[in-house]
């Protein structure tokens, strides 16, 4: 009983102060691409270091992580 007595607080609390990170706060832009197909497709890019050549991360989200 004393457990959950303390960890009712701890979850209430969590959800007050738990803080989002966004796309800016990575210094990422968004695009967005409608596709009758795939459906919504978001996108990220970033400015720094755009003249040299980088690795490519593809990243599918969804339903177990699977594609369609």
């Amino acid at each position: 009983m004393k457990t959950i007595i303390l960890l009712i607080p701890l979850f209430i609390v969590q959800n007050v102060f738990a803080q989002g990170v966004t796309p800016k706060d990575w210094g990422l832009k968004e695009f967005h691409i409608v596709n009758e197909q795939l459906g919504d497709i978001y996108y990220y890019v970033t400015d720094e270091g755009i003249d040299r050549e980088k690795p490519l991360l593809f990243m599918v989200i969804g339903c177990g992580g699977l594609p369609m």
